[in-house]
């Protein structure tokens, strides 16, 4: 196959020399670890990284079986935790630390993906705007898949353009790969494939992909996501709770609240609603340059300027926000981690508007305000909580315990703090629960009990709390009682006559 022309690449004037050429990108992905290595241990492990590190810390078949239970995504992000971990140990470091790595080659692999679409410039812009992002950072430093995703959707939509300028097999294989993996790391990883799909039957003039090779893609992904259903979380899902259908609960709205965040506008923490301003902000500094590289039809080369470029980043960017968002009203839950990895296209986008600009003055001036702006917005991640406090909570509980003491959890929560009481005290016998009946029973040998409730934003576990606190303190003193971020922690005594229920 002749090799096709670059899909909307400028010209661009041969670099003074390959040391200078990379010093620019590889300062910024430094950049980037160090913002993402920063505090990387300040927050304490919330459940969603408690369930990674109680799966991928076990046994292979352990960590099977809990997946399967689970439900709620693909295995291959546990699947390399598990391998890091079995060398590094489990702790918090070593699982954030994994993100870390994906984060950082997130921000040069969208250098590339910006200089294989546009040029140097704009390549640098994005990456910047990545390195610095409030969404880029916080994912880097949990030990959940999201990270990863970002990683794999880049790179996948990377070798996809090449494959589709230069024709060749192999970088369409390569691509066909990753994205098959990323699929087999989220189900949202398909809107992903969807869109590169629909840019390619976009494009299917100018760029003809022969039909084996799709048909060989889409193979590649069925069996990766199919092997991971026939292991048993189809039958799991269909009966899970947390598959149930439910009334939608979303707004008109949410596809601003969703862009806002990828404007860095969660200023005042993420449980906190954003300020008016941020939205303002954001659509000044990020939002206003992306419309711009959408609509400005001329370029260098005039009236008949190439805009295949800005197509492929608008399908990219909009089609996983739409979907998304539908699949929220669907299963009533939306969170904007999901569709993350949107974040790669609208940057890129937001660089190119920015490149577009003829002022070089005005171009830093607006580039120097984002980032300072996405400084600010750090604020959230590195000073506000935002992740229940198991650490300092059973810190708390392991200091004061003594042998024989009953721990009453909130039922949400009876898996997940055993399993972080082993991350977080590995030298202590493990943490049982005991039901709240049973510390109740007149002949239990609970001579004091702890509860433990987290506390997370939920009427169901405010209501469970208020309900065991009446009936323990009907039957027992209140000793003590410390409150952490999200989580109480009341240790009682048993009364010398224990009053009847």
């Amino acid at each position: 196959m002749t090799a096709s022309p670059s899909v909307a690449r400028s010209k661009e004037s041969s670099p003074k020399g390959g040391v200078v050429a990379w010093a620019i990108p590889v300062a910024i992905v430094l950049a980037g670890v160090a913002l993402r290595l920063f505090r990387l241990d300040h927050q304490s492990l919330w459940y969603d990284e408690i369930f990674s590190l109680a799966a991928s810390g076990g046994s292979w078949l352990q960590m099977h079986a809990l997946l399967v239970e689970d439900v709620v995504h693909p295995p291959l992000h546990y699947y390399i935790l598990h391998a890091w971990m079995s060398f590094f140990g489990v702790t918090a470091e070593q699982a954030r630390l994994v993100s870390v790595i994906f984060g950082a080659l997130s921000v040069g692999a969208l250098y590339l993906l910006a200089k294989e679409l546009f040029n140097r410039r704009t390549a640098v812009i994005a990456s910047i705007l990545l390195a610095v992002s409030q969404i880029g950072i916080r994912y880097s430093q949990e030990a959940r898949p999201y990270s990863m995703v970002l990683f794999l959707s880049i790179a996948a939509s990377y070798f996809f353009l090449r494959s589709l300028r230069s024709g060749r097999a192999s970088e369409w294989w390569i691509s066909a790969a990753l994205m098959a993996a990323l699929i087999g790391t989220h189900y949202y990883g398909m809107f992903a494939a969807i869109s590169l799909a629909v840019f390619g039957v976009v494009v299917r003039k100018r760029y003809p992909v022969p039909v084996v090779r799709w048909i060989g893609a889409a193979m590649l992904s069925a069996a990766v996501l199919g092997g991971w259903l026939a292991t048993g979380v189809l039958r799991e899902a269909l009966r899970s709770p947390k598959m149930a259908l439910e009334p939608a609960s979303q707004h008109w709205y949410t596809g601003l609240t969703i862009l806002n965040e990828f404007n860095n506008g969660r200023v005042d923490g993420f449980y906190t609603a954003a300020p008016w301003w941020t939205f303002a902000v954001g659509g000044v500094l990020f939002s206003l340059p992306a419309l711009l590289a959408l609509t400005r039809k001329k370029d260098g080369a005039g009236e008949g300027a190439d805009t295949t470029a800005e197509t492929f980043l608008a399908v990219q960017f909009c089609l996983p926000l739409v979907l998304g968002i539908v699949a929220g009203f669907v299963v009533n839950f939306q969170a904007v981690r999901y569709i993350g990895f949107a974040i790669a296209p609208y940057f890129i986008l937001c660089a190119r508007g920015l490149d577009r600009l003829k002022s070089p003055m005005i171009r830093a001036g607006i580039l120097a305000l984002a980032v300072g702006y996405s400084a600010y917005a750090m604020r959230a991640i590195y000073s506000i909580p935002y992740k229940e406090d198991h650490r300092a909570a059973l810190a708390h509980v392991a200091s004061h315990a003594i042998p024989g003491d009953c721990f009453v959890i909130t039922p949400a929560e009876a898996r997940q703090v055993p399993w972080v009481w082993s991350i977080y005290q590995p030298g202590l016998p493990p943490l049982k629960p005991t039901p709240l009946d049973a510390a109740m029973d007149p002949n239990s040998s609970c001579s004091r009990v702890w509860m433990i409730a987290v506390l997370k934003d939920n009427m169901y576990k405010l209501r469970w709390a208020r309900t065991a606190r009446q009936r323990l303190e009907s039957a027992y003193s209140l000793a003590s009682r410390q409150s952490f971020f999200w989580i109480d922690v009341s240790l009682y005594q048993r009364e010398k006559t224990v009053a009847a229920r």
